[in-house]
Order: structure tokens, then C-alpha cells, then sequence
């Protein structure tokens, strides 16, 4: 995030803003070009290369951050935004969701996708321009739920499709400019700037800006919606890790420290222990924990019991151990013979089936379809088939 700051972009007021800036560049560059090479045959200089002082050589040149993990409520987005506030200094952080835009603006969110981009970014421009101490703005622009803005998660026939395809183009475009450090894109709505004076819009200023765009999203890195997003926004990549049990620990103190929860003796005892089976709690999930928790104690101490209710520990500890009726043969599941024949005709669930079908170079296939109507047996079924193929697994 630090590198893509440190690139320099420009933001205009009107879409030609940036070409009428680079004419009167060419013309005094062609302008001082000539009085160099007067003022060179006068003095008899060796010649001279010229440095660009605006060029920042970067070892990362960006355009954008894509910063995503398998696990939701993690605390991406709010681990992005405090190192954009407190370690970047950014002057503006403005987080987008795509479910409000289509909230809001309906079959009209690409425009106002555009529109509202540009404006943080136009307005940042301006307010650091009026502080003589600051030379450009820094923005950090944060795509919440990333996976939202792509086309890819809608079938087809939805009638928000196009709408995605549109958001998908702009922010591909975006990327690359900023990874060029060339002019911050221009909306194409032909409404856009209708309300400012036409006496302000005849006048095209351009302004240096330093823009951060971070993607934020919940996937698997080989899913094909990750993918779909690499090709969206490019640039760099970030997999957020999950946190150790120590990190957990220290992290549920600070937690209970920040909400004025006192902890009696036999739950600090026992806190290394919980933490360490609450795996769940990560990212918001601590301050969650700790609401709940100053909400049920109050002012009185926090006992064991109190904290394995708001971390769930029972809770997981019931999913992790296995059914007290367990079906673990067809027996168990009354009824449904033709479906039991089926599925053992189409599994080979007979280790001697298997074998035969081994020997003449065949193999079941890796899995069925179960569906009915509800409470006719099919989750059982897939209880007694898993079962089964587990008791089988060593002889198979």
C-alpha cells in the first residue's frame, strides 16, 4: 500500500483536463529545449540528461491491491483501513460496498460508481491543495466484498449482469491508469459536473493525487471467482493469515481489558485453554466476544462458565464429538430399500465390488446426487454410506 502511495496520479475537473495539461507541457518543454541548447553551444557544455523529479523510481509499481482469505469476518477490511488511517497517514479512506450502490442506484450503480470515485478522489485533491503543507492527497479507496463487484457471481439472465460487466471495465481501467501513474479516469456519465457553475467548468485544472485501491474479498486462492478478480484489478496480492493461538489470546486480553471486564481467578486460569478452541473468534469477532460478555456479567467478575458461554466453546465441542446415534449401516435407516440398492449398485460400497472393478481398470464415481422431499432419509443415507465406506476403507 506504501509503494502504490507513492506513486503520483492526476485528477481533473473536466475530461480534457489532462490533455490541455500535457499541450502546455510539450510547449514549454519545447520551450526550455531550445533555450538548453542556445545556452549549451554558447558555453560549450557537455550535454546534460535531464531528471524528471515528479518519476518516483518504485521497486512495486501497482495499481492495485487485491487482499482477501477463505475466512469471513476475519477483520480484513478493518485491518486495511487502520493501516491506511495510522500507519500511511492517508487524508481520505472511503470504503465502497457494492450492496449499497445496488441499493441505492439500482441498474444506475456503474455510473455512480464512477461518479462517487471521482469525487472522493477530485475533493482530496482539493483540500490538500488549500494546505500549503501538503503537496498531494493520499486516498485510500477500499472495494469492500470484492467478490460483489464481479460479473462472475451473478447467472445469467440477472439483470444487474451488465451493470457488473460495466463496474468490471472501469475498475480494470482504473488499475492500469493508476499503475501508469497517468490521469485518475474521468467519469462517462454526460451528466456529470451538471450542477457546477459553467464559468468553473471552462477553466480545466489538474491536480496530483496519490491513490491506494485495495480489493477486499473472501475466497479460495484457486477458486475461479479469484481469479476472475486477478484479472479485474491486477497488481498485487495478499492472503491474510488467521491468528495463532498466542495472537488469539493476547488479542481476547485486549478485548476485555478495552471493555472493563475483570476476570476471576479460575477463568485467566483456564483463558489460554478456551482461546485456543475458540478458533472461530478473529478479526470483529473479539469485540463481539466482549460485548457479549460485559453485557452478561456487568460489573461482577467473569467466571469459567461465562466464558466458554460467549466463546461457544460447548457449542463446538457438541459439533466435534461424534453422534451419540451413529448410522453406521443401512439397518439403522428404515425404509428406502430401492434408494439403499441404488446407491450400493452405484458406489460399489462391497469392498468386493471394488476390487472387481479395480481389476478391470474401473473405478466408482466420486460422488451422487441425494434430493427429496424433507425428512425421507437422505441425510441419514449419506451418514450410512459415509460410515460404510470408512469401515470398508482398509480392505478396499
Amino acid at each position: 500500500m506504501s509503494a502504490m502511495l507513492s506513486n503520483v496520479s492526476w485528477v481533473g475537473t473536466r475530461n480534457d483536463s489532462k490533455r490541455r495539461r500535457e499541450k502546455r507541457e510539450k510547449e514549454l518543454e519545447s520551450a526550455v529545449a531550445e533555450l538548453d541548447s542556445y545556452w549549451s553551444a554558447m558555453i560549450d557544455a557537455k550535454d546534460e540528461v535531464r531528471i524528471d523529479n515528479e518519476a518516483l523510481p518504485l521497486l512495486l509499481r501497482e495499481g492495485a491491491l487485491l487482499v482477501s482469505n477463505s475466512t469471513p469476518n476475519s477483520g480484513k477490511t478493518t485491518m486495511v483501513k487502520s493501516i491506511a488511517n495510522e500507519r500511511l497517514s492517508c487524508d481520505t479512506v472511503h470504503i465502497v460496498s457494492a450492496s449499497s450502490l445496488f441499493a441505492k442506484y439500482g441498474t444506475q450503480s456503474d455510473s455512480a460508481l464512477e461518479i462517487m470515485m471521482h469525487d472522493t478522489v477530485l475533493a482530496s485533491a482539493i483540500r490538500a491543495r488549500s494546505n500549503k503543507d501538503c503537496q498531494s492527497a493520499k486516498v485510500c479507496i477500499i472495494l469492500d466484498h470484492f467478490e460483489s463487484f464481479l460479473p462472475l457471481s451473478r447467472v445469467g439472465g440477472d439483470p444487474y449482469l451488465p451493470v457488473l460487466n460495466s463496474m468490471a471495465s472501469y475498475l480494470s481501467k482504473l488499475s492500469s491508469s493508476l499503475r501508469r501513474g497517468v490521469e485518475f479516469p474521468y467519469p462517462s456519465c454526460p451528466l456529470y459536473n451538471i450542477n457546477i457553475p459553467r464559468e468553473a467548468r471552462s477553466i480545466p485544472v489538474v491536480l496530483p493525487v496519490r491513490v491506494c485501491l485495495v480489493g477486499v474479498m473472501t475466497c479460495n486462492d484457486g477458486s475461479a471467482l479469484f481469479g476472475s478478480a486477478v484479472d479485474v484489478l491486477g497488481g498485487g496480492r495478499f492472503k491474510v493469515p488467521l491468528p495463532t493461538d498466542s495472537v488469539r489470546l493476547r488479542c481476547l486480553e485486549y478485548a476485555f481489558d478495552f471493555a472493563d471486564i475483570s476476570l476471576s481467578a479460575d477463568a485467566k486460569k483456564s483463558l489460554h485453554e478456551l482461546s485456543s478452541m475458540a478458533t472461530w473468534v478473529c478479526g470483529g469477532g473479539f469485540k463481539v466476544v466482549a460485548s457479549e460478555l460485559k453485557s452478561r456479567v456487568g460489573d461482577r467478575l467473569a467466571n469459567e462458565q461465562d466464558l466458554k458461554d460467549v466463546l461457544r466453546i460447548d457449542k463446538v465441542l457438541v459439533r466435534q464429538s461424534p453422534s451419540a446415534f451413529d448410522p453406521a449401516k443401512f439397518s439403522t435407516v428404515g425404509g428406502n430399500a430401492s434408494a439403499k440398492k441404488a446407491l450400493d449398485d452405484a458406489l460399489a460400497l462391497d469392498p468386493k465390488k471394488r476390487r472387481l472393478l479395480a481389476r478391470l481398470g474401473l473405478r466408482p464415481p466420486s460422488g451422487v446426487l441425494l434430493y427429496g422431499p424433507p425428512g425421507n432419509g437422505k441425510t441419514l443415507l449419506a451418514k450410512a454410506v459415509a460410515s460404510q465406506l470408512r469401515a470398508s476403507r482398509g480392505s478396499s
